[in-house]
């Protein structure tokens, strides 16, 4: 017994332009929530003005230094980096066992995570997935 799926040509082309539309969309997102994540650490690692930690200097080094990456697109995930790129950044995010953490990443990161879920529900739909 064999199979034909008539239109199966036409059938690829669709789901294949789905797909795209579909990670256009996602990619979109991230972008969007990436420049949320980079605006947020920026805006509130400066808050904190009375530091006396060494490590911090109020040169704006530290928030000049946080950057969005790429955004890069594998089979089973779109993902976007943000970092910092000051050598000292960890020490400020993590502390070190003379000064204490003061995280600017990390809060930036989970202060923005609902959106990134709104904006992938939102794409989805508009997909009609």
């Amino acid at each position: 017994m064999s199979v034909a799926v008539l239109g199966r040509e036409q059938l690829v082309t669709n789901l294949s332009k789905f797909k795209q539309d579909l990670v256009d969309r996602l990619v979109t997102a991230v972008e969007i929530v990436q420049t949320k994540v980079t605006e947020h650490a920026r805006t509130k690692h400066g808050a904190d003005a009375h530091r006396s930690d060494r490590f911090v200097t109020r040169t704006g080094g530290l928030e000049a230094s946080i950057q969005q990456g790429e955004v890069k697109i594998s089979n089973d995930m779109i993902s976007g980096d943000v970092e910092a790129r000051m050598p000292y950044a960890s020490f400020v995010e993590d502390g070190t066992s003379r000064n204490r953490a003061y995280p600017f990443m990390k809060p930036a990161l989970f202060a923005n995570t609902k959106e990134l879920q709104n904006r992938a529900r939102q794409a989805l739909k508009q997909t009609g997935a």
